[in-house]
């Protein structure tokens, strides 16, 4: 199995809906992003999925929310701003792109989505192929949440 990731910084802002004390309120993060497919094999020019592909689709995304305010997106209007939602927003996103490229999924065999809101928050996505933005949402997916503890420095 061959994996192959890209990683990005970008900041927007958001809120949630609901009494979440600060939250509650328009806010920024500096987010930082990471993608990545894996595959069984590789194609005629030793890779298993072109880099220079992935690395051109993440940053179409991220100018499209860069700056902006996520709730304002379609996407979000009768969804929680969440990190765990941004994650499905962003992986719909990518997906779909590639698509439009006529990109061939053929031999992707999963892909894999990680945003950091913080240096100790992500949330991740996880899917197995067949990969499609039509389906995403309503595919099984697997979300994991991950809030680490600082640790003490002695």
């Amino acid at each position: 199995m061959y994996r192959v990731g890209i990683k990005s910084q970008f900041t927007c802002s958001h809120y949630l809906v609901g009494d979440f004390q600060e939250e509650s309120r328009p806010h920024s993060h500096v987010y930082t992003v990471e993608w990545s497919c894996s595959s069984g094999g590789l194609d005629e020019n030793g890779f298993s999925v072109n880099i220079s592909l992935l690395e051109a689709t993440l940053e179409t995304i991220l100018n499209r929310v860069t700056g902006k305010l996520l709730n304002d997106f379609p996407f979000f209007q009768d969804k929680q701003t969440s990190v765990e939602y941004f994650a499905v927003f962003l992986y719909d996103q990518l997906v779909g792109k590639l698509e439009e490229s006529g990109f061939d999924f053929k031999r992707v065999e999963g892909s894999e989505i990680r945003i950091w809101e913080s240096a100790s928050t992500s949330s991740e996505m996880t899917r197995k192929t067949p990969c499609s933005a039509k389906r995403s949402t309503s595919a099984i997916v697997k979300l994991r949440v991950t809030k680490m503890k600082p640790s003490r420095i002695r």
